[in-house]
Order: C-alpha cells, then structure tokens, then sequence
C-alpha cells in the first residue's frame, strides 16, 4: 500500500482506533500493516470460535433433550425434548428473567423471534422458503451467552445473597444431572464455565472489532481446543488441527 493510501485508511479508520496501532508500531506504514493483520487474526479466531460454537451448542441440546423429556409432569405440564420452549425446573429459571417492569423474558421467545426474521428473509426460490420454525431453527439463534449461563459458575461457589445461591444451585443441578454427560473429558462444570466463558468474551471482543493485538491469541486457543476435547477427544483434536490461529500469531508484525 502506498503512503498516500495508507494516510487515506488511517483517517476513514478514525484516530482513536488507529491509536492503538500507532502506539505499538514506528510509523503510519506499520500502524496500517498491524491494523491489517488484526483483521486476518480476527477471522482466523472467528472461523474457529464458529466451530466451537456449533459443537457446544450441540452437545448441550443433546443433553437437555434426553433430561427434559424425563422431567416428570408438573401442574398440568408434560415435558418433552422441547427444552427451549417448555424447560423443566431448575432449567426453567436459567433461561427466563423477570425484567425490572415484570415482563418475562425468555431464551425461547428471542431466539424464536430472531429465527423467524431471518426465514422472513428468505428468497421464494429457497429450499425453506415458507417452512415452519423448528428446535433447530431456534436452537441456532440462541445467544452465545446462554450457554455459560447453564454452567455452574466459580465466582458463586461461595455466593451471599439468595439469588446467587439459587442459580448456582440450579447450574449444579443442570450440572450433575444431565450437562456433564456433553462434556465426559471434564469431570468440572466449574472448569467447563470458566472455558466458555474466556471464549464468549473473546468473541464479543472480535464480533466488535477490538485489537487483538495484545491479546494472547495461542492460549485462547488452547483452551478452545480443551473444551472441544472435553465433548469429543478425536474433534477437538481435528479443530486445533484445521486452525489458523497458530499460523496467524507467527505472522504477526514486531511491536515495538
């Protein structure tokens, strides 16, 4: 890129980003060279975190499955494998919040309503055209969040107010009951939570842009690799295998 081209980026990138690379690099050339391979890195970490997603999600949903269908009826309600729309308690209140005005939000409602914008989408000429939303339908617009939320989480083992406690509780129960058999290279839900929450955040930070620049790309890595590992030994080891991650962070321009 030329230096004329490289003043034309900086400025439709803002200063305030560019900053950040600035920072880190001798001149304007290298800002942009640095803010490139950002972007390189931030697809390759992208293109794994979608991996890993599809094969958590799957691997819960399995798991709820079988143990809401075996929930026992409750005031007039019969379970099914349907968890996401009628979940058995405790699961019940790990994905429905009463909101500040009294509303309840659900995970079935949202990811429900997002599903059915993106088939509003489709094109007449579409294989689903027109076809009604399913469990997978839905099962694929839950938000990432969702599923360290199921997990019991470290920060609460020793929690004080009643609400901590109760869902601590619950993600124990969740826990012991049916999710450690999605994971049965981990025997901690604990450790499973700390895992899935490092890579939701790492996946905020690329689905926002942020610098990776700083960020110790090899060991979130690793721990996708772990977590795969975890559900299926010979996945996970094909996902640190199919990476870019490692390539990428070799790649990477000298700081100064």
């Amino acid at each position: 890129m030329s230096r004329r081209l490289d003043g034309v980026l900086a400025s439709h990138l803002s200063a305030a980003r560019m900053d950040t690379y600035r920072r880190c690099t001798a001149s304007e050339a290298a800002a942009v060279e640095l803010y490139r391979w950002n972007t390189i890195a931030s697809g390759a970490v992208f293109e794994t975190l979608a991996l890993v997603e599809v094969v958590l999600r799957n691997a819960v949903d399995r798991e709820l499955q079988t143990w809401n269908a075996a929930q026992p009826s409750s005031q007039g309600t019969t379970y099914t494998a349907e968890w996401l729309m009628t979940p058995a308690r405790p699961l019940w209140g790990l994905l429905n919040r009463r909101a500040r005005g009294g509303s309840l939000r659900t995970t079935y409602g949202s990811a429900f309503d997002r599903a059915k914008k993106d088939s509003d989408l489709r094109e007449p000429g579409h294989a689903r055209h027109g076809a009604t939303i399913t469990h997978d339908d839905v099962l694929a617009h839950v938000m990432f969040g969702t599923w360290p939320a199921l997990l019991p989480d470290p920060k609460h083992a020793n929690a004080t107010t009643p609400d901590q406690r109760r869902t601590f509780n619950s993600q124990k129960v969740l826990w012991n009951q049916a999710l450690c058999r999605a994971f049965p290279g981990q025997g901690s839900g604990m450790t499973v939570r700390v895992w899935v929450d490092r890579l939701h955040g790492l996946r905020n930070r690329v689905a926002h842009h942020e610098p990776l620049i700083l960020t110790d790309l090899l060991a979130y890595h690793r721990v996708a690799a772990r977590l795969v590992r975890a559900i299926d030994p010979d996945l996970g080891s094909w996902v640190a295998g199919i990476s870019r991650v490692p390539e990428v962070v070799r790649s990477k321009p000298a700081l100064i």
